[in-house]
């Protein structure tokens, strides 16, 4: 029997394959359309289900060979914390920690920090093209 932690990491995990698949109608079953995204470099954030399908749909489009891997998970209560490393097409990489809140087995709430490895951080921002590249634009940043 699957337990409740293993089926939200289950979940994190399928989220992270819709990055590098691009399959965003899948979305529909793992995370709210009202899921409140905590990302201060994101401006979609604020825009739920809806918003972070922007997001991905323009990371993807300007790198389509993205790949996000999940390198570590850690769940509690109602809440998993996964680090991650994305490898874009030109060989910038970026690491990560997403923390996700689940209600009813989807994702409600959304933590996410993201720190470039090979890359300037704002120039990765702007590259991508999702925003103005103004700190705090999409998200509430807590």
């Amino acid at each position: 029997m699957t337990t409740r932690s293993e089926r939200h990491k289950a979940i994190a995990r399928a989220v992270f394959d819709v990055w590098n698949t691009g399959a965003l109608d899948l979305l529909d079953e793992l995370v709210s359309v009202d899921v409140v995204h905590h990302d201060p470099l994101d401006p979609n954030a604020a825009d739920g289900l809806g918003g972070m399908k922007r997001t991905i749909a323009a990371v993807r489009r300007r790198f389509p060979a993205v790949h996000l891997t999940v390198e570590d998970q850690l769940a509690d209560g109602d809440r998993v914390a996964t680090r991650w490393i994305g490898q874009l097409a030109d060989g910038h990489r970026v690491s990560g920690i997403t923390i996700d809140r689940y209600e009813n087995h989807k994702i409600v709430e959304a933590w996410r920090a993201i720190v470039a490895l090979r890359a300037d951080p704002w120039v990765m921002v702007g590259r991508v093209g999702v925003g103005s590249g103004r700190l705090g634009r999409g998200g509430t940043g807590r």
